[in-house]
């Protein structure tokens, strides 16, 4: 279900004309406007989507996975995580969440069986990100510094 999601996803993005007018709001709310394209509906219909996949994946892991509704279930901040590593792509998605899982798996056999921290994976996974602000914040440094010099952004 979620490689269909996926593959889906990906299509309407890339592929379609609402799909190009979600991805110019999410960019650029003020130039999308100029260009007459509705911002408030394409707010409106991302906030539908994304509340709809995510839905659709805790009803799984609710009805399929864990059989019952557990305290805390959606305090997990996961899928955040995996979006901002694979820069928003859908398909990179998919790859970024795999290679989560397995790091997850494995920080619990390297810690059984050869007595590392399972906290290692946290540790990196935490660079990880910390890697790719910095990325972006110098990228918007290098903006603003090309915009302060008379240059073009």
């Amino acid at each position: 279900i979620a490689i269909v999601c996926v593959i889906v996803a990906w299509f309407f993005l890339e592929k379609t004309t609402m799909g190009y007018e979600l991805k110019a709001v999410g960019l650029n709310k003020r130039g999308s406007a100029c260009n007459g394209i509705s911002v408030m509906k394409n707010i409106i219909l991302s906030a539908f989507l994304s509340g709809g996949l995510a839905a659709a994946a805790g009803g799984i892991e609710v009805l399929a996975i864990q059989k019952k509704l557990l305290e805390g279930i959606s305090s997990n901040y996961t899928a955040v995580l995996v979006a901002l590593v694979a820069f928003n792509n859908p398909l990179g998605v998919l790859f970024v969440a795999i290679f989560y899982a397995a790091m997850q798996v494995g920080a619990g056999s390297m810690q059984r069986q050869l007595g590392v921290p399972s906290a290692i994976v946290n540790i990196l996974i935490g660079l990880v990100v910390v890697l790719i602000l910095g990325r972006e914040l110098f990228h918007f440094k290098k903006k603003q510094s090309k915009v302060k010099k008379g240059g073009n952004a």
